[in-house]
């Protein structure tokens, strides 16, 4: 009812904001085609507003792809998202607990690419998200990051970079 009414009154942002919620109350429905429609639909919307609304979106829809496996989509989003983080982060300062830092995003994508076996990829993010978090003061980005690291070094049959990493992330923990 209040989508109609948003797109009566051609109210833009609720409309947005409405597609998105709905979209999330048919995820947790299960009901994930249905859902991925409105998040369709959620993301095309907030393409034409503001940069950082867009963002937000690209990254929530992010996290429905991942809770539903689809890493491929996930990864694609995660990487737009941090080419419009980096542009919004030259206008504005983003705290360590938004969502929309590049060390999360960063953190993320490695961690798609783990779940996909594709641990070279996911290497290689980890790390971008671990030497971030760190310039940035992120303990918690860093901690997660760190122990993920350990575990893909570990999966490869890393054993000294898996327990190097391990002792980092004890060194985090402390």
């Amino acid at each position: 009812e209040g989508l109609k009414a948003a797109q009566k009154h051609l109210i833009a942002p609720k409309i947005t904001d409405l597609n998105s919620k709905i979209a999330q109350a048919l995820s947790n429905k299960g009901e994930v085609l249905e859902a991925e429609q409105y998040f369709d639909k959620s993301l095309e919307l907030a393409n034409t507003q503001n940069k950082r609304r867009a963002v937000e979106e690209k990254v929530k829809v992010a996290d429905f792809k991942s809770s539903n496996n689809l890493y491929s989509s996930e990864i694609e989003l995660r990487k737009q998202a941090l080419e419009d983080i980096s542009d919004i982060e030259t206008d504005s300062v983003i705290d360590n607990e938004s969502a929309l830092t590049s060390q999360k995003q960063n953190y993320k994508i490695g961690k798609a690419y783990a779940s996909q076996n594709d641990y070279g990829n996911a290497i290689s993010y980890l790390e971008k998200s671990i030497e971030e978090a760190d310039t940035k003061e992120d303990l918690i980005v860093k901690k997660v990051a760190t122990r993920k690291l350990s575990e893909v070094y570990e999966t490869t049959g890393d054993f000294n970079k898996a327990l190097s990493a391990y002792q980092d992330y004890v060194d985090v923990v402390d």
